[in-house]
């Protein structure tokens, strides 16, 4: 039983490593997309948020 699942899971590992060697040229690129585009969307957030951070951290330090 044991035998018989492991193999089946190795060979399901070649088979995705087989595919992933013929799309990797097409995945990686867009994965950066995806990755920049979130980070991009972060950041913008981060930015906008962050000036009022800094005055609510700033407000509750003086008071203090």
């Amino acid at each position: 039983m044991g035998a018989t699942a492991t193999g089946g899971r190795g060979r399901i590992h070649h088979r995705l490593t087989q595919n992933y060697d013929k799309t990797s040229l097409l995945i990686i690129p867009y994965l950066l997309f995806i990755l920049i585009s979130y980070f991009e969307v972060t950041i913008k957030y981060f930015i906008e948020l962050s000036p009022s951070l800094i005055l609510s951290f700033t407000v509750s330090s003086g008071f203090s």
